[in-house]
């Protein structure tokens, strides 16, 4: 991870010390004449993650989407099998790369999103921090990070093009992400959920994602996403002494909200900045998963 990435995750660092010394002591909050379930925008600490055989692909293709050679081939684990990757976009300089992956045997698609990684992925997580108007298929969604919304629209129609043949074949599509690219897949799943409402088989999992949009977002969100659509958002977290802490980035920005309950997996480090790496997820995932 270049000097410029470790910047942004440091004024990152910074912008969350007001935001979990302002909600410490809260577990709900009333925004414009709603209720927010704050308990969303922090770690259990007590409740276990229980691995779904959909985490192993995810994890993998989420680790993918930031390589520059194309995967294909055989992966382990409980959906294992031979995939190949049928789409691979690079728009404005490595901005945005989404990488599709692809089970014929197991009729699935994962869509993953590539993270932070280059000088460019990082003005667009600091964009985050400006909240934009948020409307996709006629549906008005709140207000969401700059950042996030301009990388999710870069590809969009491409990430359409590849995947709507195999809606047409009934195939489970999954998106994910890392960093950035778990906030970019949030907002794909909005689209795409709301473009296709009657679809039964999209899903979402991601890995150390911010938070993507504000109070309205969570509710257009959970009122036009169905709530049988799977959601699962996976947060590092470690113990120093008496102290626990989780990855900072997923407490970010500080004016918006997470719209599902984390799901804690355990840091190998206790360095804040290497508990956000994709490795890090990797290493924490593999405890949980033996």
């Amino acid at each position: 991870m270049n000097r410029g990435v470790v910047v942004a995750l440091l004024i990152l660092l910074i912008a969350v010390v007001s935001d979990v010394h302002a909600s410490k002591s809260r577990s709900r909050q009333s925004l414009n004449g709603r209720t927010i379930d704050l308990s969303w925008n922090t770690v259990p600490d007590t409740i276990p993650t229980i691995p779904q055989p959909i985490d192993t692909p995810t994890l993998k293709f989420a680790a993918e989407a930031y390589e520059e050679e194309d995967f294909n081939g055989q992966i382990s684990g409980p959906m294992a099998g031979p995939w190949e990757n049928i789409l691979s976009t690079d728009k404005f300089e490595g901005t945005a790369v989404t990488k599709v992956f692809r089970s014929q045997k197991l009729q699935t698609l994962i869509v993953a999103y590539k993270g932070t990684s280059n000088l460019n992925n990082v003005v667009e997580d600091l964009k985050a921090m400006i909240s934009v108007e948020c409307v996709y298929n006629d549906i008005e969604c709140g207000r969401v990070g700059l950042g996030f919304k301009n990388t999710f629209e870069l590809d969009v129609d491409d990430v359409h093009d590849a995947i709507y043949p195999y809606i047409q074949k009934n195939y489970r599509i999954v998106f994910t992400g890392h960093s950035l690219g778990g906030a970019t897949s949030t907002l794909a799943l909005f689209y795409f959920a709301t473009a296709y409402p009657k679809y039964k088989k999209f899903e979402l999992v991601t890995y150390a994602s911010p938070r993507v949009g504000n109070a309205d977002f969570v509710e257009s969100f959970s009122t036009n996403v169905n709530s049988y659509i799977s959601k699962r958002r996976f947060v590092t977290r470690w113990r120093v002494g008496k102290l626990n802490s989780v990855d900072a980035v997923t407490m970010v920005p500080p004016q918006f909200y997470h719209m599902s309950r984390a799901l804690p997996i355990r840091c190998p480090h206790t360095d804040p900045l290497r508990c956000h790496f994709m490795t890090s997820y990797e290493s924490g995932y593999r405890k949980i998963s033996v």
